[in-house]
């Protein structure tokens, strides 16, 4: 396309969002809200922007897009504005919010939704208690989908029993863990302590040093038996 296309295409579809942004949001019962920040690879005076996103689900289940603006993913200031300005448009205090740990939308829901209780991504909660598990025991956990039937359970009590296998299997994997992620044992090894599979090896290291002070004291008294030629 050429820039004059482009140039006009802009305008027509700023006039559009300006119009989907006023729009009011009153007549529908928002039940759910998500929202998360989008990366935006423009940049402003050095700062990396992004899009921030809310999308809510109305009591019959249905998910629209709420609002869309840029702003500082981890500004509570910037979310701030987004939800102000909702809760202007007229949506009232959502039952539940849901979004990322680290997004300053928490800071601003407290401060504009107060009531409005808040849950973290699933996806991104999975992931940081796989990154706590041995690599070993990663693909394992993945592929049987435990922490999956946690979050997914129908009820309460499948979701206990869907967290007792995942226990397990937590446990288990422990088992398999070296103390050497113990950091008091640094010291041993500068020392030059052995560890065999994890564990110190405490016979050997009293005995070997022994046996090098027996060889060492043998070198000082053994007689010289070199017999000089003439």
């Amino acid at each position: 396309m050429s820039a004059p296309v482009i140039s006009r295409l802009k305008v027509g579809w700023s006039k559009e969002y300006e119009v989907w942004r006023a729009r009011k949001l009153g007549e529908e019962r928002w039940v759910y809200v998500w929202a998360d920040g989008i990366y935006s690879s423009l940049r402003a005076e050095e700062t990396r922007l992004y899009l921030l996103v809310i999308i809510g689900i109305n009591e019959r289940g249905q998910k629209r897009f709420l609002a869309i603006e840029d702003g500082v993913r981890e500004s509570t200031e910037s979310w701030r504005a987004v939800s102000s300005d909702l809760k202007r448009r007229g949506v009232k205090a959502p039952k539940l919010g849901v979004g990322d740990g680290a997004l300053g939308f928490w800071g601003a829901l407290e401060d504009v939704f107060p009531e409005t209780r808040h849950q973290r991504y699933w996806i991104h909660k999975s992931a940081n208690v796989l990154n706590y598990l041995p690599k070993a025991a990663q693909p394992r956990a993945k592929s049987i989908s435990i922490l999956h039937e946690i979050w997914m359970a129908e009820t309460r009590a499948d979701a206990e029993r869907a967290f007792e296998r995942f226990l397990k299997l937590a446990m288990s994997a422990e088992k398999s863990w070296r103390r050497l992620r113990r950091f008091q044992y640094l010291a041993d090894v500068m020392r030059g302590v052995k560890f065999v599979d994890g564990m110190r090896q405490e016979k050997q290291n009293h005995v070997k040093p022994r046996l090098q002070q027996v060889a060492a004291w043998s070198t000082r008294h053994t007689p010289d038996l070199t017999i000089a030629r003439r």
